[in-house]
């Protein structure tokens, strides 16, 4: 009896209720990503240090670094400058770029912390 009570409610449970919704891909589905890495435990003040990480900082060598992209390294001088994190995350939104994650990490040794904010961007076709 149990178990014919619990397939009557399964069965009559929305299907959209189990499955988890995922936005669609963008054209292609490919994307571009980058980081909004933000040292410093509080949104609001000048005291964050802020930078944009997009793999331009290679440990490889020379010879196989990531391609410094402008658009982005301006983005960096700009966000570096920012005066919080809101404004670095709408002038990033302003150039297209959604968030889709944050990481915050702990670092008790300092008694701050550092989040990521990972962003993406559909490629240009």
């Amino acid at each position: 009896m149990k178990y014919l009570l619990l397939a009557a409610l399964l069965a009559a449970a929305p299907a959209h209720t189990w499955a988890q919704a995922s936005p669609p891909p963008a054209s292609g589905g490919a994307y571009r990503y980058c980081a909004l890495v933000v040292s410093g435990d509080d949104y609001l003040t000048v005291a964050n240090v802020m930078r944009l990480d997009y793999g331009h900082r290679d440990k490889k060598g020379p010879a196989e670094a990531v391609p410094v992209d402008a658009v982005l390294e301006e983005a960096n001088l700009q966000i570096s400058k920012a005066r919080n994190t809101i404004f670095a995350l709408n002038h990033l939104s302003d150039l297209g770029w959604e968030c889709v994650n944050v990481t915050s990490i702990p670092d008790t040794r300092l008694g701050s912390a550092e989040t990521r904010y990972l962003l993406r961007k559909p490629k240009a076709q």
